[in-house]
């Protein structure tokens, strides 16, 4: 899903533009801004879009790497990352996740060579990867749950939770309608009012893990 789709899909929900049509480039840059505005207003009510991100970097024979804003993969923080490739000679290979205990019984850690699992340490700011063996050729594929905050672009591509997708576009509508001076349905406004209530509902209440295990919100269902 990117933004375009959402943008797209809510301006012809307010008849903004035909069904056969895409939305000309000033009005897709409104929906954007709208459109990254309203997830800043949902984070507030701590109401965030989680979506699934796979982005690719480097091997460099670290042995670890930061991944935040200025980390070595500088983006969003994961909540969780649960699946990690990484790719060599246009092979893909799947790593094992660890625990922290898995990871520190690991008794030889700065070998260099095709890794075979990975430990992934959270935090706010900066988290962490650790890999072993740690390759100084390749890359690596990461999947990741985020919290989405801001599209980064019409294009980028994010693999939505269940439930956000509609909620997002019809939510956009009702707000697109007075950019536009267009006027949106009481049926699309019910409808809206109605998905982000079930997504406030089911992100309110978020389990208690035990230390050491990512948090999954696919695995306990406080996503839709």
């Amino acid at each position: 899903m990117t933004a375009r789709t959402i943008i797209t899909r809510a301006l012809r929900l307010i008849k903004v533009i035909a069904a056969n049509e895409s939305g000309d480039a000033a009005d897709l840059d409104t929906g954007l801004t709208a459109l990254n505005d309203m997830l800043g207003s949902w984070s507030l009510e701590r109401n965030a879009v989680l979506a699934t991100v796979i982005e690719t970097f480097n091997a460099t024979g670290a042995l670890s790497y930061t991944i935040g804003s200025g980390g070595n993969l500088s983006t969003v923080v994961p909540i969780s990352i649960p699946i990690v490739e990484y790719t060599v000679n246009g092979l893909d290979y799947p790593l094992t996740e660890w625990t922290e205990q898995q990871y520190a019984s690991i008794g030889q850690k700065s070998e260099i060579g095709q890794p075979v699992g990975y430990w992934f340490v959270k935090s706010p700011t900066l988290a962490k990867l650790y890999f072993a063996p740690a390759p100084s050729t390749g890359s690596f594929k990461i999947h990741s749950i985020k919290a989405i905050t801001a599209f980064t672009g019409l294009d980028t591509s994010y693999d939505l939770a269940p439930g956000y997708q509609d909620a997002l576009v019809y939510c956009l509508a009702v707000n697109l309608a007075g950019e536009f001076e267009a006027e949106a349905p009481k049926t699309v406004i019910l409808k809206a009012m109605n998905l982000k209530r079930t997504l406030k509902r089911s992100n309110a209440v978020i389990p208690v893990m035990d230390a050491g295990v990512p948090l999954n919100p696919y695995r306990y269902g406080y996503h839709e």
